[in-house]
């Protein structure tokens, strides 16, 4: 089995970030299981509150660097027009 790792189509971060996610997301999903939410000091509930907030907080920077950084079609489709290159692209502005 031989990989190249010079065709790589996402980066290492994205990757990470990806894992973090879905990791978060499966913990969330199995402590609300076994979890009791009456129940004052439940362990389970306080990991699935604390994996629910990395969730939203991983989301939260992927959707912050998804619209900051430059390139890329995903900066197009969230600010429609807000690229020169769109509107040489297709002829016309948006609106």
């Amino acid at each position: 089995m031989t990989t190249d790792h010079a065709v790589t189509r996402h980066s290492l971060a994205t990757r990470l970030v990806h894992a973090g996610l879905a990791i978060a997301v499966i913990i969330q999903l199995s402590t609300s299981l076994v979890m009791h939410a009456g129940r004052a000091g439940d362990p389970f509930f306080q990991v699935h509150s604390f994996s629910g907030l990395t969730a939203m907080v991983l989301v939260t920077l992927f959707w912050i660097v998804a619209v900051v950084r430059t390139g890329g079609a995903i900066r197009a489709c969230f600010c429609p027009g807000s690229a020169a290159h769109d509107v040489r692209r297709f002829g016309r502005t948006s609106g």
